[in-house]
């Protein structure tokens, strides 16, 4: 007789007597699961109702993981979205209709999985939303439900996906100026999404073509911080050679003043870059609100900021 279920004891790792009972795939009702430790069952999963571990993490005593027993074309597709792992095995474990989906397009797949889960569907609600037009499941989830997006969609190839970024994924795909970037670019990645969603202006036609699915988490913040730095050294160049029309009343030169902010680069390696802009961002605040308005300030490099004051001594 097969084995329809496997046992996984997961004391080591929670520090508590606890062991998980999980079916498998090809049983009847795949990936259900219930929990136990020393005094009885303590919990239990049905349909997109995960044990709160990721698949990687249950492994019997024999080496044996969860996850290995899968289809490899699930795991690709349950790896693109680690946190929602089991959900999306599981989704397509008990549906044709899932891997269908999954398939052909990864991401409105992992979209179409996460509205379920949300809505606590039960696998005969979610087969009948799956039954309906792509462009229906577009609609569902919060995005514009055009044929042209559902193309688009298809086309975009996913890379490992953090919890938060579906909603920055779901921002950026309403976006009329992002997704006509998009619609022409040959090779579409969620890297593009990543960098529009962090530069969000101003966009060119060949900002795409900065990034491609090889581009690194490092290199995409290298990069946003060379284009913001690299648009504030533009907008000073622009003040300083407008400075001349407003001139000294001799001809003397225009006076330059530079500061350098302290203590920045520590704010940055310890907080993030973001925590870096807003440090900037209140700095320009305090600082222009003591020029006069004729004065001109901008960034210059990573912690400076330049002021150019015409009619000034």
């Amino acid at each position: 007789m097969t084995c329809t279920t496997a046992v996984y004891d997961l004391s080591q790792i929670l520090h508590y007597p606890i062991r998980v009972e999980v079916n498998t795939w090809d049983s009847r009702h795949p990936l259900r699961w219930v929990s136990y430790n020393d005094e009885g069952q303590i919990a239990s999963g049905q349909f997109l109702e995960p044990p709160g571990l990721p698949l990687f993490t249950l492994e019997d005593d024999a080496g044996r993981r969860l996850c290995d027993a899968l289809p490899e074309s699930v795991s690709a597709v349950a790896a693109l979205m680690p946190a929602m792992d089991f959900e999306l095995a599981q989704a397509c474990a008990t549906s044709e209709a899932a891997r269908e989906l999954a398939n052909d397009a990864p991401l409105l797949f992992i979209l179409a999985v996460d509205h379920a889960r949300k809505q606590s569907w039960s696998l005969e609600a979610f087969n009948a939303f799956l039954a309906g037009k792509r462009s229906d499941i577009l609609k569902a989830v919060g995005l514009p439900g055009s044929r042209s997006l559902v193309r688009l969609v298809r086309r975009l190839a996913l890379s490992p996906l953090l919890p938060w970024e579906l909603e920055d994924i779901r921002a950026a795909l309403q976006n009329p100026e992002y997704l006509g970037l998009m619609r022409h670019h040959p090779h579409l990645h969620v890297n593009h999404l990543r960098l529009l969603n962090r530069v969000r202006h101003p966009l060119w036609p060949g900002l795409l073509n900065l990034v491609d699915e090889h581009t690194s988490a490092v290199e995409l913040s290298w990069l946003c911080r060379m284009i913001r730095d690299s648009l504030a050294m533009a907008g000073g160049n622009e003040q300083v050679r407008w400075t001349p029309s407003v001139g000294q009343p001799d001809g003397a030169p225009c006076p330059v003043i530079t500061m350098d902010l302290d203590r920045f680069k520590m704010v940055n390696d310890t907080f993030g870059h973001e925590a870096g802009d807003t440090v900037l961002v209140e700095v320009y605040k305090c600082v222009r609100a003591e020029l006069r308005q004729i004065d001109m300030m901008s960034r210059w490099a990573e912690r400076s900021l330049s002021f150019c004051c015409p009619i000034a001594n």
